[in-house]
């Protein structure tokens, strides 16, 4: 199994020290046979991530991989099992707007990017 690291955004969230509704980036480190096997592995790890640090889906919350890489297995080892948490930022009224765009673009588009937790 190769090894990679996986980061994704969560965006239209409710988080703990977002006092509106924000988004967040995320990375996790997992082993899987592909990236599209990756992408499937990180549902799970997303999902029990969000639920121990507090993070709520809305109903127009979306979440996709910003970036998947291919790493070394030393870089791998020195990450496994850590929870870095969340980077959160806050959504203003524009970025609201591009926001709602993209994710309709996406899930039309480009829905083997999306993650569902």
């Amino acid at each position: 199994m190769k090894s990679y690291q996986v980061m994704i955004e969560g965006v239209f969230v409710d988080a703990p020290d977002v006092l509106k509704r924000g988004g967040f980036y995320s990375t996790f480190f997992l082993q899987a046979n592909n990236a599209p096997h990756a992408m499937h592995r990180v549902r799970a790890m997303l999902s029990e991530r969000m639920a121990k640090h507090g993070v709520k889906q809305r109903t127009d919350s979306y979440f996709w991989a910003h970036d998947v890489w291919d790493i070394t297995e030393e870089r791998f080892l020195e990450n496994e099992g850590r929870d870095d948490g969340f980077t959160f930022f806050p959504i203003g009224v524009i970025a609201r707007i591009r926001m709602g765009f993209r994710g309709r673009w996406m899930r039309k588009r480009k829905p083997w990017l999306l993650v569902s937790p």
